[in-house]
């Protein structure tokens, strides 16, 4: 600790020096410039005060003049040589001090002893103060003393401004400048203790630096040293999460490969159960029908055994294989816009006499009845099915079952099929949706499940980016719901026309552009419209396209969008912006069946938008619609 008091002290007198040493050189240059200031303030003074005088009708040069020149010249010539030359030094200070006081004197001299340019040893001793050293002040007393003193003997005009001024006159003088002395002194005093305060606290504060510095690097090693001791665990984490995922990876692909085994053998499966199936059923219904012959009562009960069993297991074959096509990402929908109460009358009219055998009341109850959904008709349909083959499963003979649908928010609509049947405890309301599960095994066994009906169900639903779910209290019934999206007024709709219109010649002549870079489906695209009394010119790209139309003045275009060299949406944007081709006609035809890819299309300027597989009875009325139009615009 001593030693570094020691080194602290040290070092806070370098501190010291150094800016003391400063504050001495720029005092000195303050000085230089202030002393040529003066030169020149004394010389202006000589010339206002002590005008020119006349002898014997000449004119010369008042003594004054010379004075401020040559005796101010000197000093002020010295010490700014010093300032130059030997800046800082003690020496320098002493003559700056002895030649501002003199010079003062000089200014008294020349104001003819005036007390306001006294004055100017004040400020003079004022501005020497600057260099925060006490001698200097001392000896410029002294010259101040000395000077009042032999001029107020000598000279007292020029330091008293009178000719017999009091003898003491000079102390009262001395005894100002003394007075300003002591305040200015203990002004230096007090600054070199500030400055020394100052050097002392830079000088802590270095050494905390350097403490702080000195733990800092410390500190930074251990970091690194641990840095590299966590980048040598990360990497070896880093191995051993690589191999637990290239294993991951490698179970994945296995469990992958196994699900693709297990999809394409229950599709085979159920492809090849289906067959002899449809035979078995086949042969129940001819026998049924008694075509080879009467059957006693036992047969017919056996028949009929063997009918049910057949539909139930087609049933089963059914659900299987949709759950396989689910899994393979092979199942499409078809999505349109259906009415609801189509949707639940027709589904309620296919189970009807199923529940009037069982003694079971079915209530349709669509409250809304106007709307819409957006949905594929066919799956739907069986999602409808399904639930309410479950209901009947489970409800007791004598209660009723309700079909209902409503609309909870703005753009879904509910549907829900409620019983009155056993009910699913909580805990298994969730498991059932999952495949081969089943709230009472031995109970749904018995009664013909194995629990794929709600997983397919839930898997159908979810294709519609719908929602399903199941509310129930065991004892009192269960109610299962889903949910579809509402059709808008925005869905795709395309003109009707009769069968014998599109058998017809419709085109007379009228030219269209295709624009299909293949060659098959140009072809497919081609013969139709030929067919249909079009006359058609073919492009294999958009950049083909937009020469062609620009050649030919088409009265329609159809785009692929998809093409080489330049697509089809580039093709119509480019058109678009060409006055010949702003108001034409034009149909983008996609694989993408998406409604992004729809507003895509309508966006970048098409009229009409179909997705591929072209059907044929929307898209040609659809174009003879449009050319129509254009041309009752035209007219």
């Amino acid at each position: 600790m001593k030693q570094v008091e020691k080194q602290i002290k040290r070092r806070a007198d370098e501190l010291f020096t150094q800016d003391y040493e400063a504050l001495h050189r720029r005092t000195d240059r303050i000085f230089a410039i202030l002393m040529v200031f003066q030169w020149a303030g004394a010389i202006l003074m000589a010339l206002l005060v002590s005008p020119k005088t006349w002898n014997q009708g000449e004119s010369s040069v008042h003594i004054h003049l010379w004075t401020a020149i040559i005796l101010g010249g000197l000093l002020t010539s010295f010490p700014v040589f010093l300032v130059v030359t030997q800046p800082g030094r003690a020496s320098t200070r002493q003559v700056i001090g002895i030649s501002q006081t003199l010079f003062s004197a000089m200014l008294i001299h020349l104001s003819g002893g005036r007390i306001e340019t006294h004055f100017h040893i004040f400020g003079s001793l004022a501005f020497l103060a600057f260099y925060r050293d006490w001698k200097v002040l001392l000896t410029s007393t002294i010259i101040v003393a000395v000077d009042h003193l032999l001029r107020g003997i000598y000279w007292p005009q020029s330091v008293f401004g009178v000719l017999a001024p009091s003898n003491w006159r000079w102390l009262e003088h001395a005894a100002w400048v003394v007075f300003e002395d002591i305040v200015l002194i203990a002004y230096c005093n007090q600054g070199i203790r500030e400055m020394r305060d100052v050097s002392t606290r830079h000088a802590e504060l270095e050494a905390t630096n350097e403490i702080i510095d000195t733990q800092v690097r410390d500190r930074t090693a251990e970091l690194a040293e641990a840095r590299e001791n966590l980048e040598q665990q990360v990497e070896e984490r880093t191995s051993e999460l690589a191999e637990a995922l290239a294993c991951v990876q490698r179970t994945n692909l296995s469990l992958q490969e196994a699900n693709r085994h297990k999809s394409r053998f229950l599709s085979t499966m159920s492809h090849e159960l289906r067959t002899p199936l449809n035979a078995i059923t086949g042969f129940a219904d001819l026998l049924a029908g008694e075509g080879f012959g009467p059957l006693n009562s036992k047969q017919k009960k056996y028949v009929a055994r063997i009918d049910d069993s057949g539909a139930h297991l087609l049933s089963l074959i059914n659900d299987v294989l949709d759950l396989t096509k689910i899994e393979m990402g092979a199942m499409e929908l078809s999505p349109e816009s259906v009415g609801i109460q189509e949707l639940l009358q027709g589904a309620a009219s296919m189970v009807s006499s199923q529940f009037e055998e069982k003694g079971i009341a079915l209530n349709v109850n669509p409250e809304a009845v106007s709307l819409n959904v957006l949905a594929d008709r066919r799956r739907t349909r069986q999602i409808l099915l399904n639930l309410l083959s479950n209901a009947l499963k489970y409800a007791p003979s004598g209660t009723e079952v309700s079909l209902n649908a409503n609309r909870p928010d703005g753009n879904r609509l509910r549907i829900s099929v409620s019983d009155q049947g056993v009910g699913v405890e909580a805990a298994k309301q969730q498991r059932i949706f999952d495949e081969f599960q089943q709230a009472d095994r031995e109970r749904d066994e018995a009664l013909g499940g194995i629990g794929l009906g709600l997983s397919l169900t839930r898997r159908l639903v979810e294709l519609h980016q719908g929602e399903i779910g199941v509310e129930s209290t065991v004892g009192e019934g269960s109610t299962f719901w889903f949910t579809l999206p509402i059709a808008t007024h925005a869905a795709e709709s395309t003109p009707t026309v009769s069968r014998e219109t599109l058998s017809n010649p419709v085109g007379d002549g009228r030219l269209i552009l295709v624009a299909e870079d293949s060659e098959v489906n140009l072809a497919v695209l081609t013969d139709n419209l030929e067919i249909r009394g079009y006359e058609v010119v073919a492009a294999r790209n958009g950049k083909e396209c937009i020469e062609l139309a620009r050649k030919h003045l088409p009265q329609m275009i159809i785009t692929d969008i998809r093409m080489p060299v330049m697509d089809g949406l580039e093709a119509v944007q480019l058109l678009r912006e060409e006055p010949t081709f702003a108001h034409l006609p034009i149909i983008a035809l996609t694989a993408d069946a998406s409604h992004v890819s729809r507003d895509e299309c309508l966006g970048a300027g098409c009229t009409a938008h179909f997705t591929k597989p072209i059907d044929a009875k929307k898209l040609y009325p659809a174009i003879q619609q449009l050319l129509e139009a254009s041309e009752g615009a035209k007219a």
